[in-house]
């Protein structure tokens, strides 16, 4: 991005974005960014997602690189890249190699010397291989005791670990014949897109090791990764990467109903209560205490309104939830919330848990659910959890005792640059499918779908940054307040195409992950400056698409890279998940309201904006992160 105003306007910080070195010898090309090797390539076939060389804390957080420091050599055969770099303090001092000299060998190296004792749960590289090209299909598995299995990547998202004691892989990505070595400790796979990431992760140490565990001041880790490739694609003919004219396919599925996440918590700002009103949102999904007082739930009540509820409801430790769901109906009745909707969950399961255990003591997501249906008999009773897809796959529901599923959805588990936060969406038709194959002909209410971690399930709650960096595991997020938000729920929104889901949640009101601005304890660069300022670009494309639910969709084709869609009645929304401005043709004239840096202060400014007049045009340039809206004379062409 260029000036710091446009920086803010697109990722909410004025944090730089990390940059991006290219690589390239022989037969591979691949992206060097933020210390990482991204999309690594033989013959333009991606062929590993990447590898990276990282330290977690005892609460899997990542330990920021300090004192980064990296070099490049060429030569007319190959390069060499290193990155040095310490973690906590200078307790260790880390070193990450990649070389290539023009063979079909890539070589990459890790040491991590320790100066000091060292709480982790895990240390050395850790290597992603890509989804597409890659589900589904055929693996040979090669293990420390020099046996050999054929085993495949799953299809559908699997809770275990898909193969374990790996010293070597082999496989085939579109005709390209992969290899893979690992040296230096015990490697096992999982399948990350239980996370949302857009990949299957190979790493060390096994997780059936205790954790955390310490590396003594003294020692060296060293790792090797030797990746080897053979084959060539033959000739795609000129690849480019514009779109021809848009176009739209018959109607489908009906779009999802657009839910708003109430946090009982949250503090109620009475002016975004009115802003509410404006959102054309017909259903809340309120999460709350099982013992919450009468005072908050009788606040509560005009912010609902007349709007469908769904209640979800964390029950604290107990071996009986049914009393305290019976008090809950009496005190929800009192206040005149009468839930269409209810998902119980005992707080341990807030927490995540490996699929093989061991699992808490004391009521069970099944035992909340049965009372549920007999605290609320007149209301739908769902199944799943409260906070990511990934404890849904290791703990499903009993789907004998479920109307309806749910589980939350966040980006930045892994890893939170933009990039890999924007790959995430690859992930989600996975999820969908998977959740379809665990609870077939169910309901399929989707919790909050964000960019921030709602509720950790691996450790304590990040506080918010002061300096609004972009962070791995954070509730507050910078990215919430700026056009990358709007344009991550046009992408989410768009995944679900052809899935089950019916309903999904894509903000709160204020707060980490609202629509709406309000007074917070973190910075909000320009909106803390900008008294007129009271709506975040999330808010127009939450708004669009609440106004457009229930409606039959349509497909849309002809679409540039980094481009999604998501099209109905009279109205195609269009979001640019890149940095890159696209140019694209339309099936004819439209009215456009184009979202972007140069009409956000007028956005921030008037919750009404999407109903101003817009211009006319057969074409459009987007630039990065923007979002348009488009309609038709008419249905859609």
């Amino acid at each position: 991005m260029g000036d710091v105003r446009s920086q803010i306007f697109a990722f909410g910080t004025a944090e730089p974005t990390g940059a991006t070195r290219p690589l390239a010898a022989g037969g591979y090309t691949l992206d060097v960014a933020d210390g990482a090797l991204r999309g690594i390539r033989w013959h333009g076939v991606e062929v590993v997602r990447g590898i990276n060389l990282l330290v977690r804390d005892a609460h899997w957080g990542t330990l920021p690189a300090e004192m980064p420091l990296e070099t490049v050599a060429r030569d007319g055969e190959g390069f060499s890249y290193e990155r040095r770099f310490t973690v906590a303090d200078g307790a260790a001092q880390c070193r990450l190699t990649a070389s290539t000299h023009g063979g079909a060998r890539l070589i990459v190296t890790a040491e991590i010397a320790a100066l000091r004792d060292l709480q982790t749960n895990r240390a050395g590289l850790t290597l992603l291989h890509p989804i597409a090209g890659v589900a589904g299909m055929p693996l040979t598995v090669h293990h420390s005791d020099g046996t050999s299995e054929d085993r495949s990547f799953p299809a559908l998202v699997m809770a275990s670990q898909p193969a374990l004691d790996i010293i070597g892989l082999e496989h085939v990505v579109e005709g390209i014949a992969v290899a893979i070595d690992f040296a230096g400790e015990v490697f096992e796979m999982e399948d990350q897109r239980n996370w949302s990431d857009a990949s299957y992760k190979t790493y060390c140490r096994p997780l059936a090791l205790p954790t955390p565990y310490r590396l003594e001041a003294g020692s060296t880790l060293r790792q090797q990764i030797v990746i080897r490739c053979a084959g060539a694609i033959g000739p795609r003919g000129e690849v480019v990467d514009l779109a021809g004219t848009l176009a739209l396919g018959p109607e489908g599925r009906k779009l999802p109903e657009i839910v708003l996440a109430l946090d009982a918590a949250e503090p109620i700002v009475g002016e975004a209560a009115n802003l509410f009103d404006t959102a054309h949102i017909r259903s809340v999904a309120l999460r709350l205490p099982a013992d919450i007082d009468a005072e908050r739930l009788a606040a509560l009540r005009p912010v609902i309104g007349d709007r469908a509820v769904t209640i979800e409801v964390v029950i604290t430790d107990g071996p009986d939830p049914s009393a305290a769901l019976a008090e809950l109906r009496a005190r929800l009745y009192a206040a005149d919330i009468v839930p269409r909707r209810v998902l119980a969950l005992p707080a341990a399961y807030l927490a995540s848990h490996q699929p093989s255990g061991p699992w808490p003591e004391g009521a069970t997501p099944t035992d909340a659910t049965v009372a549920a249906r007999a605290a609320f008999p007149d209301a739908e009773i769902g199944g799943g959890m409260l906070t990511s897809f990934t404890e849904f796959n290791r703990c499903p529901p009993d789907l004998a005792l479920a109307d309806f599923v749910s589980h939350g959805m966040t980006a930045i588990v892994h890893a939170a640059d933009d990039r890999s936060v924007m790959e995430t969406l690859e992930a989600l038709p996975a999820i969908f499918d998977s959740v379809a194959a665990l609870a077939p002909g169910k309901l399929y209410q989707l919790g909050l779908v964000s960019i921030g971690m709602r509720s950790n399930a691996y450790g304590p709650e990040r506080p918010a940054d002061p300096e609004g960096r972009r962070l791995a595991m954070a509730k507050v997020d910078p990215r919430q307040r700026g056009l990358f938000a709007a344009s991550f729920a046009v992408g989410a929104v768009a995944a679900t195409e052809g899935s089950d889901v019916e309903a999904m949640a894509l903000a709160t009101l204020t707060g980490p992950f609202g629509m709406i601005h309000s007074a917070a304890r973190w910075p909000q660069p320009f909106f803390d400056d900008q008294a007129e300022a009271v709506v975040y670009p999330l808010f127009h494309v939450v708004r669009a698409l609440a106004g457009l639910a229930g409606l039959r969709r349509r497909a849309v084709s002809g679409l540039p890279a980094g481009i999604a869609a998501v099209a109905a009645g009279p109205m195609l929304i269009l979001a640019n998940l890149s940095a890159e401005t696209r140019d694209l043709a339309l099936p004819r004239q439209a009215v456009i309201r184009l979202l972007d840096t140069d009409s956000f202060t007028a956005a921030a400014g008037d919750p009404l904006w999407l109903d101003r007049p817009g211009d006319t045009a057969d074409q459009i340039t987007m630039g990065a992160y923007s979002v348009a809206f488009l309609t038709f004379t008419g249905d859609l062409p």
